[in-house]
Formats: structure tokens, C-alpha cells, sequence
């Protein structure tokens, strides 16, 4: 096991749907873990997703597994 100063840690704020061409761009190694943004605010959550509203819950998941398939 190796301690947090041994590795590369690689930050990549962006869209997740645009994960494959961000990849690709940078020439990204294989990743071990990946740590995504936790629902922070959660009793503001309307205010911040309001006009980010799945209503087909069919093509959110499609979404969510197409962004994981990389």
C-alpha cells in the first residue's frame, strides 16, 4: 500500500458525459478509484437542480451506465 505523496493524483472537473474525449485528449492512464462530488446542500437541492430534471428515468440510467462503461 503506498502513502498519498508515492502516487499522481489527477483532478478533472467537467461533464461525465465527455469523460472518453477528456481521455483521450489527455492521454489519461487507467484509473483505480474514482471519487465523485457528494450531495452537499441537500436541503438546496431544488434551488441547484431545478433545471437539471431527469424526468425519463429510463434514459438517466442509459446515461449514468454510459459514463461508467469507460
Amino acid at each position: 500500500m503506498s502513502s498519498w505523496g508515492e502516487n499522481e493524483q489527477i483532478i478533472i472537473c467537467g461533464d461525465a458525459r465527455d469523460i472518453d474525449k477528456i481521455w483521450k485528449k489527455y492521454n489519461l492512464p487507467k484509473v483505480k478509484y474514482i471519487i465523485t462530488s457528494p450531495p452537499y446542500q441537500l436541503k438546496r437541492n431544488y434551488i441547484r437542480q431545478k433545471d437539471r430534471v431527469e424526468e425519463d428515468y429510463q434514459r438517466f440510467i442509459q446515461t449514468i451506465q454510459e459514463i461508467w462503461e469507460i
